[in-house]
This record gives C-alpha cells, sequence and structure tokens, in this order.
C-alpha cells in the first residue's frame, strides 16, 4: 500500500498508484518510469520533480497496510475512551 501524502498529511491509501503524464495538454496514464504525477480521486498531482505547471505537489510513500490499519484503530478507538470519559 501506499500513502499519498501532501504537506506533510496523508490525504490518501491507495493499493496501487495510478500514475500520470501530461500529454499534448491532457492528463494520460503512464508507466511508474514516465510518471509525472498521480491520480488520487480523479484528482492530478505532482510527484516530486514533476513538471506539470499548477499542480499541487505529493510524495507516495510505502506502507504495511496491516500495520496502518492498525495504528488509525488505535486513534479511533482513543478518541472513542475520551469522548465517552468526557
Amino acid at each position: 500500500m501506499y500513502a499519498v501524502v501532501k504537506g506533510g498529511s496523508v490525504i490518501g491509501i491507495v493499493e496501487k498508484p495510478r500514475f500520470i503524464k501530461k500529454v499534448d495538454g491532457v492528463y494520460v496514464e503512464a508507466e511508474e518510469s514516465e510518471a509525472q504525477g498521480v491520480a488520487l480521486n480523479s484528482v492530478p498531482y505532482n510527484l516530486p520533480g514533476g513538471e506539470m505547471e499548477g499542480l499541487e505537489t505529493v510524495d507516495l510513500n510505502e506502507v504495511n497496510g496491516g500495520e496502518y490499519i492498525m495504528a488509525q484503530q488505535g486513534a479511533v478507538d482513543a478518541l472513542l475512551r475520551s469522548a465517552l470519559e468526557g
């Protein structure tokens, strides 16, 4: 799994990134080796070093899916405990 990170915050988790590049003004799917960016929920983003003007830049970080889910569940559990305790 991959975390899509913008400005230090995770904005999405994907099993397989949808790599893109810009050809004749249109974003098209690309192989990782020729990618300029990624699309997340149909929104295009630059990868570091990407040259697509006007797009925000994101990082892709490989994450262990199970560990990520457990960490998120721990955060939810802590919020629920806090809310129930008042």
